[in-house]
């Protein structure tokens, strides 16, 4: 009896030991964000060949509280609420990189709606946790921005156009 007890409680302490170490993906924790990792595209926005970097969970913190501030000062004038929880209603895309002064960069590329293509008749949603969204127009749906998480600071906001 005491040998089976003593098993129960090894077996336990293992499977909680285990539970702790496991990461859960970006997309776990929130099914409206998707990290891009992918140098072309960082190409294709700064016009340069910088690393690339992951956002760990305080440094998604810091990115949520640079969008407050930025709510704060009444860059995001379209919300109804004013409200960071308004502005996570809208899926993100974030491009990480690392720039010239080795400060740490993220570009939200935010929409409302997953856009659609047609491909063979059919209508298909793109595939937005892997592939950048480039929309023209379409209004406040569409914005993105570059926050500076070394610095904690915003800039080239940029809000689409109505069509």
């Amino acid at each position: 009896m005491k040998l089976k007890l003593i098993i129960f409680f090894i077996l336990i302490s293992f499977i909680s030991c285990s539970e702790q170490k496991k990461i859960i993906p970006i997309n776990k924790i929130d099914d409206r964000i998707a990290i891009i990792n992918s140098s072309e595209n960082i190409n294709w926005i700064t016009k340069k060949a910088y690393k690339s970097w992951s956002p760990n969970q305080s440094e998604l913190i810091r990115i949520d509280s640079v969008l407050e501030k930025a709510i704060n000062e009444k860059r995001f004038l379209f919300l109804k609420k004013q409200s960071l929880m308004e502005l996570k209603e809208r899926y993100m895309q974030y491009l990480c990189y690392i720039n010239d002064d080795g400060d740490k960069i993220v570009y939200i590329n935010s929409f409302c709606k997953i856009p659609t293509m047609y491909k063979n008749g059919k209508e298909e949603l793109l595939d937005w946790q892997n592939e950048m969204i480039d929309i023209a127009d379409g209004g406040s749906c569409y914005w993105n921005m570059k926050i500076n998480i070394s610095t904690q600071s915003y800039f080239e906001l940029m809000i689409n156009g109505e069509s």
